[in-house]
């Protein structure tokens, strides 16, 4: 299982309407807005690094309002005592999972 971090620029004021779009393409598993250099972290999972590389490249990229995209495949996941010394990390987003 491959996954990846795509953080996306938005056109100001799409942001909002752009996390159900992009909650139901192939392979994304959670969408984050966030604040800071990038409006939207999409988290994505695929069986390969080819099937990431084609949501963003196919799908994402084509949506009007994604002004700059930057994928980021994950090399290595932090274990599990990661998240329960410091849950409160990843309650800080706003989030739409779909699973």
């Amino acid at each position: 299982m491959v996954r990846a971090f795509i953080m996306l620029k938005t056109t100001t004021g799409q942001t909002e309407a752009l996390s159900e779009t992009l909650g139901g393409i192939d392979n994304v598993t959670a969408v984050n807005v966030v604040a800071g250099d990038f409006d939207v972290i999409v988290e994505s999972e695929a069986e390969e690094v080819y099937d990431i590389i084609n949501s963003v490249s196919a799908q994402i990229r084509d949506l009007e309002a994604i002004v700059d995209t930057k994928p980021y495949l994950c090399l290595e996941e932090a274990p599990d005592t990661f998240r329960s010394e410091y849950p409160f990390f990843f309650m800080l987003h706003s989030s739409v999972d779909r699973e």
